[in-house]
């Protein structure tokens, strides 16, 4: 219901996500390919 937030919903490779994705996304799949489970962003 609020087609301004999102264009589409698509499946993609890990190791191939769109250039549009969130910051926050790719660190998330980085850590699981990593397996890193727990880590946190902080904002200063």
């Amino acid at each position: 219901m609020e087609l301004d937030k999102c264009s589409e919903l698509k499946w993609f490779n890990i190791n191939n996500l769109p250039d549009d994705s969130m910051d926050i996304i790719k660190v998330v799949l980085d850590n699981y390919k990593d397996n890193i489970q727990y880590s946190e962003i902080i904002k200063a």
